[in-house]
């Protein structure tokens, strides 16, 4: 599955566990308007490993259209006694559609399959 939107949040790398893994999450902004209203929408992507490199690689900044290649991960846990449930969209590619400026409506900014 893929999704496309304006990055608005580049969160700095977080090293996990004694391994020191790389984890880092870029919000999206996915904002669309519809008959006049703006349907605001912001979504969490997850990079992980060596994808948490990407930003510096394609030079990400805030402001810039990107398109995502994605798979939805989630999971039920136990947390003081309670199951809850977490879900993450883990990114294995990310092309940059274009650098600060808007894509063109041929681009559109939702997920697709």
């Amino acid at each position: 599955m893929n999704l496309q939107g304006k990055v608005k949040t580049i969160n700095p790398i977080i090293l996990r566990g004694a391994k020191n893994f790389k984890t880092r999450t870029i919000i999206l902004d996915r904002t669309t308007s519809y008959e006049g209203k703006e349907n605001i929408n912001h979504t969490e992507i997850t990079l992980l490993g060596d994808r948490a490199d990407l930003p510096e690689q394609l030079q990400l900044q805030p402001g810039d259209f990107i398109k995502c290649d994605f798979n939805i991960e989630g999971k039920f846990f136990e947390y003081n006694g309670e199951e809850k449930f977490s879900q993450d969209v883990k990114v294995w590619k990310i092309e940059v559609v274009s650098k600060g400026t808007p894509p063109t409506s041929s681009q559109p900014a939702n997920a697709t399959k």
